[in-house]
């Protein structure tokens, strides 16, 4: 038995990455067209519970990720900078 080949309408994972940064791009410019409180908008009871704490996680998770794959120190949550828009798609462009 064979594994079955990857369906023709899949994604390329350049054609992933792309997605995902363009969408990244979408994002980071809706935030800054709208006042900086959007960040603070609440998410419920869980972790994370404003829009910027989950933009963070999601940012650093990546960061942390690249950490990795390039046998670096890993980024500690602590001390990093996220309170403005700036300052979070900041971690994204690192990672």
């Amino acid at each position: 038995m064979t594994d079955a080949p990857a369906a023709q309408d899949a994604l390329s994972f350049l054609e992933l990455m792309a997605w995902t940064g363009e969408e990244t791009e979408r994002w980071e410019a809706w935030l800054r067209a709208h006042d900086p409180s959007v960040l603070d908008v609440p998410l419920g009871e869980g972790r994370w519970s404003t829009v910027r704490e989950l933009i963070f996680h999601t940012f650093l998770v990546e960061r942390r990720y690249a950490d990795r794959l390039l046998g670096e120190p890993i980024t500690a949550y602590e001390g990093v900078p996220h309170g403005t828009v700036d300052e979070l798609f900041a971690i994204h462009r690192a990672a």
